[in-house]
């Protein structure tokens, strides 16, 4: 097993391979280990390989030195109690798995949170006023006595207070950086980070070593967008990396909420533009978001005869593309054609019969998931 965390390190860090890459490389060979193995003829028929790709794969030179920091990153990990999670793994986050950039690979330090069933995340600006300070504590006293993991992304402003008062209401609360777990970003937030790993813990993408550089926040924004059932708009501003993140969440489909202000507040014009321009619910309170959410009480159990009937009709090819979603929530079509290695042109037509008969919704992106 170390052997292919080995080799799953190295992987990542080649020139050329992002996380999409990363995870048909991965599914393509039923692993890492036999990538480094292979030929240079077994490589290129890989679809989608091409030269400059080819080139990374087979070289020496680059080999030795992703090996090289795979075995010092290891070391790191055993040395601080790091967990290293990878995507096709049981404990990485179920919400985050559906969508189609999630990481190829996860460090995370703390508590054994990522599995909760319900995942909000709190954004917000930087420079936060009184008001948000007090809603964000308001919203947080609300929800004290649910089993609800709170996420953000440990800055300053709303991040802070979101984890800060997350602490003092007992809820569980994870922070996702945009730098490696060596170091605290910014560094006044050490002390409140050692206690998120009590109870929670702090998530992140990067190697150690890794400087949290100005491109590292999106990035960073994109797993709090997607490990959570919604995202909560506190107070940011119309060009706020917290709006970034909501847009995120909208093109996940998932659930975006505001906390509106005074139309004279410059931190609450970017709540108020995704508000009015239909982007996000408005929540005053955790009250509100229970409610938003479905989270005030068990939903409806049911079943949809003519769907179940659709179910029994469908082919062994439909099944199994059935399975997948049943498993993964949604799943990316070039990557079904790869995990169930059919051709595009094929699956696709399976795909449209399906969301024809009702079974499957599109979603943007070329992503699939099952009709509720």
């Amino acid at each position: 097993m170390e052997q292919e965390v080995l080799c799953r390190l190295a992987l990542i860090q080649i020139p050329g391979i992002g996380d999409l890459f990363a995870k048909l490389l991965t599914e393509y060979f039923k692993g890492a280990k036999h990538l480094f193995t292979s030929s240079r003829k077994e490589l290129a028929l890989i679809p989608g390989v091409g030269n400059y790709l080819l080139g990374n794969l087979t070289s020496s030179k680059i080999k030795n030195e992703v090996f090289l920091r795979a075995e010092q990153e290891l070391i790191f990990t055993e040395k601080h109690n790091i967990k290293i999670i990878f995507y096709d793994q049981l404990g990485y986050p179920e919400k985050l798995k559906g969508i189609d950039d999630a990481p190829f690979i996860l460090f995370y330090k703390g508590a054994d949170v990522l599995q909760t069933t319900k995942i909000l995340s709190l954004v917000g600006t930087r420079k936060a006023t009184g008001y948000g300070e007090d809603v964000t504590r308001k919203i947080t006293e609300d929800l004290k006595d649910e089993n609800i993991l709170i996420v953000s992304g440990l800055a300053y402003g709303i991040d802070t207070f979101a984890h800060k008062f997350a602490i003092e209401n007992e809820l569980p609360t994870v922070g996702v950086l945009a730098h490696g777990l060596d170091r605290i970003y910014p560094h006044k937030n050490k002390g409140l980070a050692e206690k998120m790993v009590e109870n929670g813990g702090l998530l992140t993408e990067f190697f150690s070593g890794t400087n949290p550089d100005r491109e590292n926040f999106p990035k960073r924004n994109r797993i709090v967008a997607g490990i959570a059932d919604a995202t909560v708009v506190i107070e940011a501003t119309v060009k706020g990396g917290a709006l970034i993140t909501a847009r995120i969440a909208n093109s996940y489909s998932r659930d975006v909420l505001a906390v509106p202000g005074r139309t004279i507040d410059f931190y609450s014009k970017g709540c108020n533009w995704i508000i009015k321009n239909e982007q996000a619910a408005l929540i005053e309170s955790g009250q509100d978001i229970l409610k938003a959410l479905n989270w005030t009480e068990a939903p409806e159990v049911f079943e949809n005869k003519n769907q179940l009937e659709l179910f029994l009709n469908l082919s062994n090819d439909e099944k199994a593309i059935l399975d997948v979603l049943k498993n993964n929530g949604t799943a990316n079509k070039e990557r079904l054609a790869v995990q169930l290695n059919q051709k595009l042109s094929v699956l696709s037509g399976m795909l449209f019969n399906m969301e024809m008969n009702g079974i499957i919704k599109a979603l943007p992106g070329n992503n699939y998931q099952l009709k509720a």
